[in-house]
């Protein structure tokens, strides 16, 4: 999940913070549908 969160959030230098809600909600939810 924190592999994910890293990639799809170019924003997030630390990778720990919250991503776009715009990007990261959606593909999250595609990439992870656990």
């Amino acid at each position: 999940m924190k592999k994910i969160l890293k990639i799809i959030s170019p924003g997030s230098p630390n990778g720990l913070n919250p991503p776009d809600p715009f990007k990261s909600d959606t593909m999250i939810a595609d990439i992870s549908p656990e």
